[in-house]
């Protein structure tokens, strides 16, 4: 990995970036985990228990956040690096909303479908970020990860 061999300075940046992407996903995901189960609770409160308590959405918040901290920075380094931020951004979260939607809807709420559902489309929508950027570019293949490009070397 380049962190390994860069130069102070270098680190640094790498290090508050990655903080930065942290923290990021960390709200991100704190947010839209209880807006999107307020949103698929009222849409199924017919029959369905929905957890709409301030418990359940301080869980979703929790689970949320979890989430975020770890995937947003991941991602961001090892499959969209070359994918302008807001795109990376707005591009997971669509996904993550969608996947978690269908998977709400599909498990009628039941918790770990849900969360499968939810990382299955922002890893998807990751992916497709990535697949859009690379089209872009015109390359053969976008570097990866970190230590994939020549100025990182």
């Amino acid at each position: 990995m380049a962190i390994m061999g860069a130069s102070t300075a270098r680190r640094s940046r790498i290090l508050a970036v990655t903080g930065g992407l942290a923290i990021t996903g960390a709200v991100i995901g704190a947010v839209l985990a209880p807006l999107l189960l307020w949103v698929v609770g009222s849409l199924l409160r017919s029959g369905a228990r929905v957890p709409t308590t301030p418990a359940g959405f301080g869980l979703a918040a929790l689970v949320g956040a979890a989430l975020g901290v770890v995937l947003l920075p991941a991602t961001a380094w090892w499959l969209m690096r070359h994918v302008p931020l807001g795109r990376a951004l707005l591009g997971t979260v669509v996904g993550t909303l969608v996947g978690g939607g269908i998977g709400m809807f599909a498990s009628a709420l039941h918790p770990t479908i849900s969360i499968g559902g939810a990382l299955a489309g922002y890893l998807g929508s990751a992916l497709l970020v990535r697949r859009r950027a690379r089209a872009r570019l015109g390359a053969d293949r976008a570097p990866s990860a970190i230590g994939d490009s020549p100025e990182d070397e």
